[in-house]
Order: structure tokens, then sequence, then C-alpha cells
């Protein structure tokens, strides 16, 4: 007896709902997370967070410099491409980093906030951190295994939101909104690299 394979229909629908899983789990987080920041935190604290992301846009624009929408495009041939587009992304991301680092004291003195210059430094040193979980998540997308990189999505949302509310409580502030950034980079680079099973692997020569 033949097991049907599953058609394109079926994976597109099944990971539509892992997708819409993810978004609602998120969203419950962020709205739990809110509610006890809106209590532990100053007017102050997200003004600065506010100010910190909107400089950051530049740089945020240059991650991984469309690496990975290009991995998933490529679908099977992510074993040839997956090394190149790590180095690119890479570079690209610790561009973005180089930038911030030297935006932070500037912005620190124009908003004369020592709180900014952390925050953004920070901010800065998580680009270069997430290039490989981003790798690792194109892969999974590629191969359609959605239930796999949905649940990654949700644990990264609740360490997200949790840590930010501990960090918060332990009376950080301002700094509690970008420390979990870290902590996010490494948790799914790890766990990216468990469930994928291997690192990018470095392909010196294209097969014709």
């Amino acid at each position: 007896m033949q097991i049907s394979k599953p058609t394109l229909g079926g994976l597109a629908a099944t990971g539509m709902l892992w997708v819409s899983v993810g978004a609602v789990a998120s969203k419950f987080a962020s709205l739990g997370a809110q509610l006890v920041l809106g209590w532990v935190l100053s007017t102050e604290d997200f003004a600065l967070y506010a100010i910190a992301i909107s400089w950051s846009t530049i740089a945020l624009a240059l991650r991984n410099a469309g690496t990975q929408r290009f991995l998933i495009q490529k679908g099977n041939s992510y074993d040839e491409f997956a090394s190149v587009c790590f180095k690119i992304a890479l570079l690209f991301n610790g561009i973005g980093f180089v930038l911030l680092a030297l935006a932070a004291p500037a912005l620190s003195r124009l908003y004369d906030n020592q709180s900014l210059n952390a925050i953004i430094w920070v901010i800065a040193l998580s680009l270069p951190l997430n290039t490989a979980s981003l790798i690792f998540q194109a892969k999974l997308s590629s191969e359609m295994k959605f239930q796999k990189l949905t649940r990654i999505n949700i644990w990264s949302a609740l360490l997200r939101h949790g840590s930010i509310v501990a960090f918060a409580l332990m009376g950080l502030g301002p700094i509690s909104f970008v420390l979990p950034l870290i902590l996010i980079a490494v948790f799914e680079t790890v766990a990216g690299w468990y469930v994928v099973g291997a690192w990018p692997p470095n392909r010196r020569c294209c097969h014709i």
C-alpha cells in the first residue's frame, strides 16, 4: 500500500495554519508583556526605545542583504548557496553593526542620555549574532517545514516578551526592550542548528 505524498496545496494550507498559530501566540505574549511594561516602565523609557529603533532603521534595512529570501527562492539549491549567502549576510550585518556603533555616542550626546548609547549598542550587536539563525530559517521555509519553524518562532516570542518583563522587573529600564535581542539571537541560532542538523555547507564550486 502506497502512502500518498502531500500536495503543494496541502503543504501551503498547513503552512498557513502554523503561521497563523504562531502569529496568535506572539500577539498574546506581546499583549501580556505590554500590560506589565506599561505598569513598570516610565514614558521616558518607552520614548528612548522608540528613538533608538527610529535611528536604527537604516542599519536594520541592510540586515542579511536579502539573502534569506534568495535562499527560499532557490529551494533545493540551499546546499550550493548557503555558505556564500551566510558570508554576504554577515558582511552586511557587520556593516550595520559598525554604523550603529559609530552613531551611538553622537545620538547619546544629541539626546543627552547615556542609556541611549547602551540601547543602540545592543541593537547593533544583535545584527551579526542573528545571521546564522536567519539562514537556518530560510532552509526550513524552502523545505516547507512550517511546523518546526513555527515552534522556533513561538518559543522565540515567548522568550523575548518574557525576558523583557523580567528585565523590566529587575529595574533595568529602557534597555529591557533590547537585551532580549541577544537572547533571541543565541536561542534561534542554536534551535535552528539543532532542527536543520548541520551548519551551512561550504561549497567551493557549483554543479552544472
